[in-house]
């Protein structure tokens, strides 16, 4: 019985990992289907579904997309719902009570843990709605979240038989005193998987990625090639997609082969007629054995908890008074140390924990200044590309990280064919393709190349529903220093045009700066934009990352100018920067 119990489970881990492999490889529509036609196979096949379809809403940004999404994820929520107390098992069926009372403690854990990850999805959709309304609804329903992640976490330590992989430490989320929030009072260790000789390699790694830093270095490790530009992933057929919508009305015991006495393993799990030693199995999967369940049990729990962690650590210090006394409590330390256990796990969120560090160390680390370099995480963020270039090769989110890490260096050309890769590969998720072509606007901006960068800002206005305003003003920016000022001026007044009723921040700044050109071109107009061009990348922090000699020609370009009123303030924080060190200098 426990053999067969196994053997489901590990069945229901290679296809939420097949599904989570169509997802990064920008086969969203087929992992839809996937996990649709198992999602009552077991709880994590549908959070699978319901955060697909909560993807396709963020992606999309459709109400329609987004409504249906929110009623996905309360599904899921029921699905998981283990009725605790006398109170919630009164309005179940008898067989519905009899299944909850044959799930094991962890069993039931996880699906509070899928009940949490649901809830915090719940209060990003209501966020999204930008109303009071929906920021209200979106901060109770992120509580609430948050209160079952401290719970669960609190009852996962107390089950689990295996020693915390986490040291309880100053920096752990159960201590008393959480400082500023940033984790730097304590230093918790983490145990690997494989013990201390994988603690051990992962070191040698990182101090390998760090010496070799340069651009052939990287271009050696992370290949431009991969797949053909636009090559499908072939790993999953129509035929196999179908071989699983038949199999999916079957009993759960009927999609298994019998389990043998000994341990369970891949060969032992496979769909009836399709064995895994034919060349025609329905994908190759990284999880041929189950791990322990106090294992699966702390990495379903780490994820969204140590998102959270590290999400709330990043909030200034004036909101965290606030957030401290709604009870939300942020540790930067443990939040890293948590995602990086995932990463290692068999967990199906694993993929998902990697991009989690790689947003934070290519993209958060360098915009909020938390080192000081702007390539301090490129090791860390290089040993995960290096690891996640194995399983995902055609993978357009992983390319788009290769492209940041990259760009961190200094390599700009590099990184400028690694974000045309990404676009190339993600044709099939448009809002893929979009974050490539403003990095690649960028590179080429930073390499001076205006007429380049042009079209990228241009159709990034025309065709995405985010910062249409922002990017009809780089546009209009590079557009006038090529000497355009007539487009230029038509753009500056599009952008103010695209400002919407309750503007942000970058908003106003955008329709301040096209104020200047309501009534028409001024005679400076081409060194005003040039100046606007070098303020933002300044207050981008991107001028770091441009080439020692795309730094002496912007300071050539500012010697040049004649506009008075804008060229002292940018003159003097540009050469400040200009002469500062950086990864290319």
């Amino acid at each position: 019985m426990a053999q067969s119990s196994d053997a489901s489970e590990l069945r229901r881990l290679q296809l939420g990992h097949e599904g989570v492999r169509l997802v990064l490889c920008s086969k969203i529509n087929e992992a839809e289907d996937l996990f649709k036609k198992t999602r009552f196979k077991g709880p994590q096949l549908h959070a699978g579904y319901s955060s697909v379809i909560f993807l396709k809403s963020l992606m999309t940004f459709d109400e329609d997309s987004m409504e249906k999404a929110y009623k996905m994820l309360e599904s899921t929520e029921k699905f998981c719902d283990v009725g605790d107390g006398v109170f919630g098992q009164m309005f179940k069926d008898q067989a519905r009570r009899a299944e909850i009372h044959s799930l094991t403690p962890h069993d039931k854990l996880y699906r509070k843990c899928v009940i949490a990850d649901c809830l915090m999805f719940e209060a990003i959709l209501a966020f999204l709605k930008q109303g009071i309304t929906g920021y209200v609804k979106g901060g109770f329903i992120l509580r609430k979240a948050w209160k079952l992640y401290v719970k669960v976490y609190q009852d996962t330590e107390q089950i689990c038989v295996s020693p915390s992989p986490i040291t309880p430490g100053s920096s752990s989320p159960l201590a008393d005193d959480y400082h500023d929030g940033n984790g730097s009072n304590g230093d918790s260790g983490i145990k690997l998987s494989n013990g201390l000789e994988r603690d051990g390699e992962c070191k040698k790694q990182v101090g390998d990625v760090s010496k070799g830093n340069d651009a052939s270095g990287m271009l050696e490790n992370l290949s431009l090639d991969g797949l053909p530009i636009g090559a499908a992933p072939t790993n999953v057929t129509s035929d196999s997609l179908d071989c699983v919508d038949n199999e999916a009305t079957d009993e759960t015991d009927d999609l298994l082969v019998a389990a043998q006495p000994a341990a369970i393993t891949a060969e032992q799990c496979v769909f009836k007629s399709i064995p895994w030693d034919d060349d025609k199995y329905v994908f190759d999967t990284p999880v041929k054995e189950l791990q322990h369940e106090d294992s699966r049990l702390r990495a379903a729990v780490y994820f969204g908890y140590g998102v959270m962690n590290l999400c709330l650590s990043l909030i200034p210090p004036k909101l965290l008074r606030i957030a401290n006394l709604l009870g939300f409590r942020g540790d930067r330390q443990f939040g890293i140390r948590a995602l990086k256990y995932v990463s290692d796990s068999q967990d199906i969120k694993a993929p998902l924990a990697r991009l989690a560090l790689l947003w934070y160390h290519t993209i958060i680390r360098p915009f909020f200044a938390l080192d000081d370099r702007q390539d301090a995480g490129v090791p860390e963020a290089s040993l995960i590309l290096l690891q996640a270039e194995k399983e995902y090769p055609n993978s357009a989110i992983f390319q788009y990280f290769k492209g940041r890490v990259l760009s961190l260096q200094g390599c700009l050309p590099e990184a400028l064919k690694m974000y045309t890769l990404a676009a190339e590969a993600a044709r099939q998720q448009r809002e893929i393709e979009h974050i490539c072509l403003y990095e690649k606007g960028w590179m080429h901006m930073l390499q001076l190349q205006w007429d380049e960068s042009i079209p990228c800002f241009v159709r990034l206005k025309s065709e995405t529903r985010w910062s249409a305003c922002y990017y009809a003003f780089l546009a209009a920016i590079v557009t006038g220093v090529s000497g355009d000022v007539i487009k230029s001026r038509e753009l500056f007044l599009q952008s103010a045009k695209l400002v919407k009723r309750k503007p942000n921040n970058l908003e106003k700044f955008c329709a301040r700066r096209a104020s200047w050109y309501k009534r028409g071109p001024t005679a400076l107009m081409k060194e005003e934009t040039l100046l606007m061009t070098f303020e933002v990348i300044y207050l981008w922090r991107a001028l770091p990352n441009c080439s020692k000699e795309s730094k002496e020609r912007i300071l050539e370009l500012l010697k040049s100018t004649m506009c008075n009123n804008l060229r002292v303030c940018v003159w003097c924080l540009v050469e400040q920067c200009v002469r500062s060190k950086g990864p290319s200098t």
